[in-house]
């Protein structure tokens, strides 16, 4: 089999643009054998989930690490989704997006290696209380929106520009803290051109409900358009309806657009009439919370706000809940306590006297600190505490 040929005797397997673009990916990311990701997963045995691009498996490295593996089968046209998705991937380290551990290559099979998410997707956990399952109380949803504009915020910002092209709550993964991360960046794009705005895509992808209705117009890319998605899934998440079905007949059907109309006056009124009551919004909160959301997919691109100021934003509301603000705040019984973690902040090796950060991988590179609500940095340092740093 393949994944047994040594590795150099494997390079004489591969076309000239092959062994360019593994080279290059090379330099990117480390490169996982298969032999080591076949070992990992079981034998790809423990499937997370599956997407449009490929199936998420759950694994383990020697030496303890947790991981996720995606799995992009007979990767032909896809191949190109696969590269995009890894140098995106290794260009961020920020607390609210997925972190990349690697990638690998095995005949017309490709992999990508991310941290291990196991606290499910915001999706599941919506799904769960639909059919009465699991709780998911509106302070947990609050902060869950605040971690996933964080991270887009980070994307939209950075030099240069990079849009997510596929914002909805199954692409927003909770780690066993509770903190959420954007995933799944095989549609991510990039503005390569600088003082450009958006990006012009060929090919219109996206999710049904989710994507602007101006970018499946005119294939334009922006922060607008990716506020848009952002903003659905804002009110998906305070009403708990699905933006999109699929009809008896195949057809796509709209409920939450239908419900809500945000278009026409008296949004806001019909928002709050249809509030998750199982999340026991408080009113003052639910109202902000709601006309953030409203705000954002607004049909006139321009009216939208930006990345920066939805964080602003939220953070505003979150601070209002914390405060016991007139309307609102946390009930006794929702109350976290005091030291309740509100995000993270990433420590980086960028210098060692026996080891070369740059070769290696983000697990023993990086130390994350929590930080609780009164904004100190919580979290042990050590041999006991961070094993993979330690060994390095």
């Amino acid at each position: 089999m393949l994944q047994l040929v040594p590795e150099g005797v494997r390079d004489w397997f591969l076309s000239d643009d092959e062994r360019r673009t593994q080279n290059q990916l090379g330099e990117v990311a480390l490169e996982y054998a298969y032999q080591d990701l076949h070992d990992a997963t079981s034998g790809f045995s423990m499937q997370l989930g599956k997407g449009a691009t490929g199936s998420v498996y759950k694994g383990g490295l020697r030496g303890g690490t947790q991981i996720a593996v995606k799995v992009i089968a007979n990767c032909g046209p896809e191949a190109g989704t696969f590269e995009d998705e890894v140098r995106m991937l290794s260009r961020f380290r920020h607390p609210n997006l997925v972190t990349l551990f690697g990638w690998g290559a095995h005949k017309m099979d490709k992999f990508i290696v991310y941290e291990l998410l196991d606290g499910g997707d915001v999706s599941m956990r919506l799904d769960k209380v639909r059919h009465g399952k699991a709780p998911f109380p509106w302070h947990q949803r609050l902060r869950i929106a605040m971690d996933a504009a964080s991270g887009l915020s980070h994307m939209t910002n950075s030099s240069p520009k990079a849009f997510h092209r596929d914002v909805k709550p199954a692409n927003i993964l909770l780690d066993q803290n509770g903190t959420a991360k954007m995933a799944d960046f095989g549609l991510a794009g990039t503005l390569k051109e600088m003082g450009k705005m958006h990006l012009t895509v060929q090919n219109i992808s996206g999710t049904p409900g989710y994507a602007c209705p101006f970018y499946i117009q005119s294939g334009k890319v922006s922060e607008q358009s990716e506020v848009y998605s952002f903003g659905t899934v804002l009110m998906e998440m305070i009403v708990n309806q699905p933006p999109a079905l699929a009809g008896p007949t195949g057809e796509i059907c709209y409920p939450l657009l239908q419900a809500v109309q945000p278009a026409a006056s008296g949004a806001e009124e019909r928002v709050a009439a249809i509030l998750d009551p199982t999340a026991a919004w408080p009113k003052a909160i639910a109202d902000s919370f709601s006309s953030l959301a409203l705000t954002c997919v607004s049909m006139s691109p321009e009216a939208r706000p930006n990345f920066e100021h939805v964080v602003t934003v939220l953070r505003q509301i979150s601070s209002s809940a914390g405060n016991n603000a007139a309307g609102g705040g946390y009930g006794a019984a929702q109350e976290p306590p005091a030291s309740s973690p509100i995000g993270e902040v990433m420590l980086r090796c960028v210098s060692s006297a026996v080891a070369d950060p740059a070769q290696l991988n983000p697990m023993e590179r990086n130390i994350c600190f929590k930080v609780d609500c009164t904004g100190r940095w919580v979290g042990q340092v050590g041999k006991g505490h961070q094993g993979e740093f330690s060994s390095a």
